[in-house]
């Protein structure tokens, strides 16, 4: 009987929710004494703050022009922003009536817990309920793991990555696909799945003539593409997405220069705000797990991708963003998982819930945008 129980808890990923339940609850601890300190408000608008805006105007209104002030750097600045969780909270909106506000952090939740519960099987196929289950509460502990919490993408998207990983490994290459084309569509780093998929299908080829492989690489992009195109036709510039995200979010490829300063400034202790500092750290400890993945001799498809989400984020302008990035970069916690000693694993866990506790509650009291 137990072994069966033990069976069916792997089978439905029972540790994965466990954890999540626990790390959202705490996060919500959290934001609660935050907002107490402050001085109150409501609740659900504090968890709605910073991008949340932005999903909350296309929930209720669509992609409409704006007049430019505040944070509205250009008329068009909501396409800027991916349609997937907006429109999937309006959809719950509707079905359910609760507020767009609620239904996009139910959004968040749902997507966050299933793509938990899929990152844990896909791990725990590989190296077993120990190391899943480390690798899961790692993840959900990182700095900047507060942002399952909240109306963020971060949720939906890491379901995606889960599930594309997952069809690569059973070679449902139209699945996979598929979750890669949503995952483009959800927000701007999804796109990156197009490498484990291109690599998964010359692996294939190479070994079995699996043709029909290509079916995942040639469908990843097209979420992303479409949209990029949309965008183009409706702001009647070509690269109209990639001008909104430089004038309206301040991000742009500027071959890693920004990031590099950033590094330098915190190992010189030039601090330039807690934000940028932890940023760049999370950027130096990403490319460590990099390295121990390669190390460790992951799966191939793995470390591409965990590189190219690395350095996606190392490349980019805006240093506000590069903690959330990592966060769908799996392969460096699992890295993590195997490396870090069982006597020291539990003091990491809780020096990072530490932090990400501080980080979640000086965004609500300071308004400082994650």
């Amino acid at each position: 009987m137990s072994d069966r129980w033990a069976a069916v808890r792997r089978w439905w990923g029972w540790p994965a929710v466990g954890l999540f339940a626990a790390t959202r609850l705490a996060t919500y601890v959290v934001a609660a004494i935050a907002i107490r300190r402050e001085g109150g408000g409501s609740f659900l608008g504090r968890l709605t703050m910073w991008d949340a805006v932005w999903y909350d105007r296309i929930a209720t209104s669509g992609y409409v022009e704006l007049p430019v002030g505040g944070s509205v750097l250009h008329p068009q600045h909501t396409y800027a922003f991916f349609p997937v969780v907006p429109f999937l909270a309006r959809g719950v909106h509707t079905v359910t009536g609760l507020s767009v506000e609620a239904s996009g952090i139910a959004v968040s939740l749902a997507g966050g817990l299933a793509g938990t519960v899929a990152l844990w099987r896909l791990v725990q196929r590989r190296f077993g309920d120990r190391i899943a289950s480390k690798a899961v509460l790692l993840l959900l502990v990182a700095p900047f793991a507060f942002v399952f919490s909240i109306f963020y993408t971060e949720g939906p998207a890491l379901l995606a990555v889960a599930l594309c990983f997952l069809a690569l490994e059973r070679r449902q290459w139209l699945w996979a696909g598929l979750a890669a084309l949503v995952a483009g569509l959800i927000r701007p780093n999804g796109f990156l799945l197009v490498v484990p998929c291109a690599l998964a299908a010359v692996t294939a080829i190479r070994h079995d003539r699996a043709w029909r492989s290509l079916g995942a690489p040639l469908l990843a992009p097209v979420g992303f593409v479409a949209w990029v195109a949309w965008v183009g036709h409706q702001v009647g510039e070509l690269g109209g997405y990639f001008t909104l995200q430089r004038v309206g979010l301040g991000a742009r490829i500027d071959g890693g220069a920004e990031s590099a300063r950033a590094v330098v400034e915190m190992v010189t202790f030039q601090w330039d705000g807690t934000g940028r500092v932890l940023n760049s750290a999370c950027l130096v400890l990403g490319a460590l797990g990099v390295v121990i993945a390669w190390r460790r001799r992951l799966d191939r498809t793995w470390i591409a991708y965990a590189a190219a989400v690395w350095a996606v984020a190392a490349l980019n302008h805006n240093q506000a963003s590069a903690g959330r990035y990592l966060l769908l970069a799996f392969p460096i916690f699992v890295a993590f998982a195997l490396a870090i000693p069982k006597r020291a694993y539990p003091v990491v866990v809780a020096i990072s819930a530490v932090v990400m506790a501080a980080v979640f509650s000086s965004a609500i009291q300071l308004h400082i945008t994650p």
